[in-house]
């Protein structure tokens, strides 16, 4: 390997472990806002019992936060995991509506229904294929399309059984309130990249830093805001209206609390500094 390579390797190294942290970030963020605000945990369990599970999540490895949101907590080798990564950068490129309204549960049945049908005409023509070729000396090109027509039906038999499955149980197939929150919150971090850089740094020790990041995140969460809000315009057109904005609604109420906070924050900062 020459020395170029070897640098843009460490520099992909060290892109992907900035890109991981921030992710672990967004899920940890998506699993405690869930337990937090979740109705039925507060009428199941105690809320010493929630404070340990918020300390669990804190505590959790980037693996265990990304098979938590996508894979029930089952465990992912480093395949597994870039496989989940590349479905959140998906989720990325889509507006919150088409996430939370369904729309690519419809893209995915739709998907699933054409590629059934492709592949049980394909199943049919290689069987006329095979039936003709069983009247000839050829009868090895018959067993060869007989073979491609039971691998066609098999695929068709599975396309067919994923569509079904998202018509019997379509709520089970949105994205989770989790990663929902998690998205948000990915959105909104993006969003605050430039006050970190405006304001001098991550720690934010002094009154002055202090009200410089506050004054820049609360034009942040406008930001969201706006953008549920308009996202929720969107909702009519989505396969699931009413889902898309009772979940965008929630969305809509936890940023609207986190901007009350955040003003607050800035008002004592502000009277601080005056002083």
């Amino acid at each position: 390997m020459s020395k170029k390579d070897y640098i843009q390797e460490m520099l992909d190294l060290s892109n992907e472990n900035v890109d991981r942290k921030l992710y672990e970030e967004c899920f940890k963020y998506g699993l405690m806002t869930t337990i937090t605000s979740s109705k039925f945990l507060k009428e199941s369990i105690s809320k010493n019992e929630r404070i340990n599970m918020l300390e669990w999540v804190k505590n959790m490895t980037y693996s265990e936060t990304i098979a938590t949101i996508f894979n029930e907590g089952h465990k992912l080798n480093e395949s597994d995991l870039k496989k989940h990564e590349a479905k959140w950068k998906t989720f990325l490129k889509y507006s919150l509506a088409m996430l939370a309204g369904g729309a690519l549960v419809a893209s995915v049945h739709q998907g699933s229904l054409s590629v059934a049908s492709t592949s049980y005409r394909k199943a049919t023509d290689s069987m006329f294929q095979a039936f003709n070729y069983s009247f000839t000396s050829k009868k090895e090109l018959g067993d060869h399309y007989a073979n491609q027509a039971a691998k066609y039906a098999k695929i068709g038999d599975k396309s067919l059984n994923v569509a079904k499955n998202i018509e019997d149980n379509a709520p089970a197939y949105f994205i989770s309130a989790a990663l929902l929150s998690a998205l948000t919150y990915f959105l909104y971090r993006r969003m605050t990249d430039p006050c970190r850089k405006q304001c001098g740094n991550r720690i934010f020790s002094t009154t002055k830093e202090k009200v410089c990041m506050y004054t820049c995140e609360i034009k942040s969460i406008e930001n969201m805001i706006n953008k549920i809000k308009k996202d929720m315009g969107q909702c009519s057109s989505t396969p699931y209206p009413t889902i898309c904005r009772n979940k965008l609604e929630k969305e809509l109420k936890r940023w609207n609390e986190k901007l009350k906070d955040a003003k607050e924050k800035l008002v004592k900062a502000k009277s601080k500094l005056n002083k």
